[in-house]
């Protein structure tokens, strides 16, 4: 009998054996499918939020993925830090819900290839003189550009795109999800709405001149590839899209690659260089060309870094224009993306020095005194009284996400004790503090 018994426990422990080998390897398998499914920049992370929550993340490239985990992690445990922000962007998102999708289709005004899905813009400082030829005033914007909104739709689109996106990450709330879905097909995938993949006639001059390349209109791009990161989990943007999306952006890649006007603004040595070599490494690493990517990253320590930079962390081709400040502002804040996206491929940009002490960390320090107004900026700056100069307000801003990312990055308190300077109390709202979250 007590034989009898123990072969009966001993088949029944042989059986809940089987059972929990069996339900492993489902569940491994049912991972696999899950990584398939939703594309292959992705990793499987467990995340102790306020509940054990698995999140199925993308490699973001242009933000830090382990910010965003932290952000939203204390935005579950209802940081006060963080509430003001959080609160504005989806008071941002609520209402970008109410707005229609932009094309570029939609413009009135056609580039000389009479082709609507080609992207159309003109220079800005380009001004018609008396002969009636146009002429570069640096600095100065010519009003024309107002009848041209492609940038602006670009620009719009690509902003409220990741904006819904990043709402969609923080609260799982599909509806976010949905309307950045929607407008990314729009402008990259529809056949009658989609944007050609190339700038052919960006910043060109209404007398139809040739463009002068994408580096700077095409500077927001890469917040439509953090939100298609960001929608990974999302029902709502299926695998179909994502390797739709890929091929528009390979294509495009190609373009920036051997397009002759655009291999010549990417010579240049000031911010147009700097966005076009974060265009290309940034489309290189979301279409899976890491050795690409780290080409055009490596080779960007010498010519962005060493060259743009100099030994006290001025930055020559920015300090001579007319808008001086503002462009060291906005080159820095550049090659701070620059700096992220390295680190993808292993390159240390953050830390890089040369042998004569260039740094991307010189180039901030070189600010700092200014910033705190214990020195007067010397060199040229329009006053922001001219029509679309920019403000303080928005250079101040600009400041405010280089010296947050500097402070997680170098971890020095000297960063965010510059803030101060710079009205901070204004800007608690912003989305940066989701990206780059202090605490």
């Amino acid at each position: 009998m007590v034989f009898e018994y123990l072969k009966y426990q001993f088949k029944v422990h042989k059986i809940l054996i089987v059972i929990v080998i069996l339900t492993f390897l489902f569940n491994i398998y049912i991972t696999y499918l899950i990584y398939k499914i939703k594309g292959y920049n992705q990793v499987y992370i467990n995340y102790n939020l306020d509940e054990n929550v698995n999140l199925l993340l993308p490699s973001l490239f242009l933000f830090n993925r382990d910010n965003l985990i932290d952000a939203k992690k204390r935005i579950n445990s209802n940081d006060r830090n963080l509430k003001d922000p959080f609160n504005h962007l989806i008071k941002e998102a609520e209402n970008l819900l109410e707005g229609q999708p932009f094309s570029v289709t939609q413009k009135i005004l056609l580039p000389p290839s009479n082709d609507k899905h080609d992207y159309y813009s003109i220079l800005p400082y380009s001004w018609k003189n008396e002969s009636g030829e146009y002429i570069n005033k640096d600095g100065y914007v010519n009003p024309e550009i107002l009848n041209y909104k492609d940038n602006y739709r670009l620009q719009t689109m690509a902003t409220s795109s990741f904006k819904l996106a990043l709402a969609y990450f923080l609260t799982d709330e599909e509806k976010y999800a949905s309307k950045s879905a929607d407008q990314i097909r729009k402008w990259f995938l529809g056949d009658k709405t989609k944007m050609n993949p190339n700038f052919n006639w960006a910043l060109s001059t209404p007398n139809g001149q040739e463009g002068q390349g994408g580096s700077i209109e095409g500077m927001f791009l890469p917040m439509v590839i953090e939100a298609d990161g960001l929608l990974t989990k999302s029902v709502s943007w299926t695998n179909e899209d994502h390797k739709k999306l890929e091929l528009w952006f390979d294509e495009l890649l190609n373009w920036f690659l051997t397009s002759k006007i655009q291999l010549e603004d990417a010579e240049s040595l000031n911010n147009h260089g700097t966005w076009n070599d974060i265009l290309t490494a940034d489309f290189s690493l979301f279409v899976g060309k890491k050795d690409l990517a780290k080409k055009i990253l490596n080779d960007a320590l010498i010519k962005r870094i060493e060259k743009q930079i100099e030994q006290d962390g001025k930055q020559t081709y920015e300090i001579s224009r007319s808008k001086s400040w503002w462009y060291s502002v906005f080159n820095l804040r550049a090659l701070f993306h620059l700096a992220e996206l390295a680190r993808h491929v292993n390159i240390d940009m953050w830390n890089h020095t040369s042998k004569d002490g260039r740094s991307l960390k010189k180039a901030l320090d070189f600010l700092i005194p200014y910033i705190q107004g214990k020195e007067k900026w010397p060199y040229d700056q329009l006053s922001a009284e001219i029509w679309f100069v920019e403000s303080q307000q928005e250079i101040n801003e600009l400041l405010v996400d280089i010296l947050q990312e500097a402070a997680l990055v170098y971890k020095e308190d000297k960063y965010l004790d510059a803030i101060k300077y710079l009205n901070p109390e204004k800007q608690d709202y912003n989305v940066r503090n989701l990206l780059f979250p202090i605490r």
